[in-house]
């Protein structure tokens, strides 16, 4: 992985640069010093490139300053992401990196729930410290096309089993999951394959899926 973040350097160093700059206008991320922007922005996200298919449509969901999606796209550039984020400011600096850098990646100022509406599917479904699993896989599960997957970041496999209703309900199977030990700590990678379609009705709106988790 290190390997994979040195042969693109100079795209990551850049989107330092940049990060570091809107941050000082912008709350873009609590993390600031270069090392752990590397550590656990950078490296964090690329977790996931070698559980992404070829040329893969992929959706971040909640991307904040883009992670994962935009550091996969540096590393895979076969992949194609969306991004959406209800917040503005972090809408605009993704498309900003993602012009500077030349990523095939467009971030779009919309809810999960609003761009659910859209009827969209992606093969690839990432999020990543968004909201507890049951809440995530209720914003994501809906726009990930039957026979992709839906990748949650978490910490640890903790939340597994309170997820399990969840993942049911929406069309998802048990995760396979993918525990990493990293210098910043434990992480952990759910993968769902999604193996039916999910009810319409997903995901409810006015905060449901935080308020009354599946």
């Amino acid at each position: 992985m290190v390997d994979i973040l040195e042969q693109n350097k100079d795209k990551f160093e850049k989107y330092f640069e940049i990060l570091s700059c809107e941050n000082e206008k912008y709350n873009l991320t609590a993390i600031c010093q270069k090392q752990d922007v590397f550590d656990k922005h950078f490296y964090d996200s690329c977790l996931a490139v070698d559980l992404i298919k070829q040329h893969a449509t992929l959706l971040d969901v909640g991307c904040g300053a883009g992670f994962p999606s935009l550091p996969v796209c540096i590393v895979r550039p076969d992949v194609k992401a969306t991004l959406i984020d209800g917040t503005k400011k972090k809408v605009d600096f993704c498309n900003m990196v993602a012009m500077e850098l030349g990523l095939n990646a467009k971030a779009v100022h919309l809810r999960a729930e609003e761009f659910a509406q859209k009827k969209v599917f992606f093969h690839v479904v990432v999020s990543r410290a968004v909201a507890s699993l049951p809440t995530l896989l209720e914003y994501c599960a809906p726009m990930c096309a039957v026979g992709g997957v839906v990748i949650a970041y978490k910490t640890d496999a903790s939340e597994v089993e309170v997820a399990e209703n969840a993942a049911k309900v929406l069309g998802l199977a048990q995760p396979e999951i993918h525990q990493f030990e990293t210098s910043y700590g434990k992480r952990c990678l759910f993968v769902y394959k999604k193996v039916a379609q999910t009810d319409a009705k997903y995901p409810r709106l006015r905060g449901l899926p935080r308020k009354t988790p599946l």
